[in-house]
């Protein structure tokens, strides 16, 4: 877990400088920027020396994922990410911002200006900005580890719906499925001018999440060497799916054949699963799915025409934040 950082007052400068450079260094690695090192002679009495830590605040919090608010929108859609105003509150900084002291006396608010005081509360804002940025979200991919399907197709003017569907229970199993693709396990039914199609799929498939994915045009990042853990978020896609055969319908149901995997049809994301703090450059989730001969996905009674009403299934849609543990928040 993260240490706090030290409170200010009575302390040396060095020590709240090489907590605070620290912290500026490790965050901007975690969004895929180079490392900070401190210059051999810095001059920390210069207003632009505070106002480079102060920007950088401000122009990036907005990469980082509010987990004060969220870590989901409203809708449960994606994630929740902090804006200004809301890193600001969560910060518990000034809503106008860092504060200042002008030498004409007072409090003014904004970066720090040439001519402001330094003092203790330059730090005490500093320490609670970085100390809010702790959340990103993860690179998420799928490994194939197992898949099975079968296929039925007869062409025109065959409209045979049994036919079909008995080709693709028979192929079942037989069918080899792309690896890397996301847990899914449905049935499809179409008759149109071109024939009758049947097809059944299930995939299954273990999640990794490694590095940061760009939100603000920095480039993908690799973990660094701070303390981590994982929340992996997953819901099951129902609707017509672009890219597939006019009419594809999957209807998503936690009871879907019994399987047990738990993935339901909805719009919103729910948390999967919570790794351990972990060390190592990625991270590997437990496998969705089950592909066994007895999982095989069933097929909706709709009478002779499949179109809308043979289609039952899920597939399931991903996404994994990063919870680091920064040396100090």
């Amino acid at each position: 877990m993260s240490t706090p950082f030290t409170t200010p007052a009575g302390q040396s400068w060095q020590t709240l400088l090489s907590e605070i450079t620290l912290a500026y260094s490790e965050r901007r690695q975690a969004i895929g920027q180079s490392a900070y090192t401190p210059e051999a002679v810095r001059d920390v009495q210069s207003s632009a020396y505070w106002r480079t830590l102060q920007g950088w605040l401000e122009s990036n919090c907005t990469s980082f994922i509010d987990h004060v608010n969220g870590p989901l929108t409203d809708a449960g859609d994606a994630f929740l990410y902090f804006t200004l105003a809301t890193w600001r509150a969560a910060a518990g900084l000034n809503a106008n911002g860092f504060r200042r002291s002008p030498l004409a006396g007072g409090t003014a608010y904004g970066q720090m200006q040439i001519g402001d005081a330094i003092g203790g509360w330059i730090f005490e804002d500093l320490q609670r900005g970085f100390g809010a940025l702790r959340v990103l979200n993860g690179s998420l991919t799928w490994s194939g580890i197992s898949s099975a399907g079968g296929d039925g197709y007869v062409p025109t003017p065959l409209y045979d719906w049994y036919a079909v569907k008995a080709v693709a229970d028979a192929d079942w199993h037989a069918d080899a499925i792309p690896s890397n693709s996301n847990p899914q396990a449905w049935s499809f039914g179409y008759k149109g001018g071109a024939g009758a199609l049947a097809i059944i799929r299930r995939v299954q498939s273990q999640p990794t999440c490694s590095g940061v994915s760009s939100r603000h045009g920095y480039p993908l990042g690799s973990i660094i060497s701070v303390p981590y853990i994982v929340k992996l978020y997953v819901k099951g896609d129902g609707g017509y799916q672009p890219g597939f055969f006019h009419g594809y319908i999957v209807h998503v149901g936690g009871d879907y054949n019994n399987n047990g995997d738990g993935i339901l049809e909805s719009d919103s994301y729910s948390l999967r699963e919570t790794s351990p703090e972990l060390t190592s450059p990625e991270w590997k989730g437990t496998t969705i799915g089950n592909n066994a001969v007895a999982n095989k996905p069933i097929w909706v009674a709709g009478g002779d025409d499949p179109f809308g009403d043979q289609s039952k299934g899920y597939i399931c849609r991903g996404i994994c934040l990063i919870e680091y543990h920064f040396t100090n928040a």
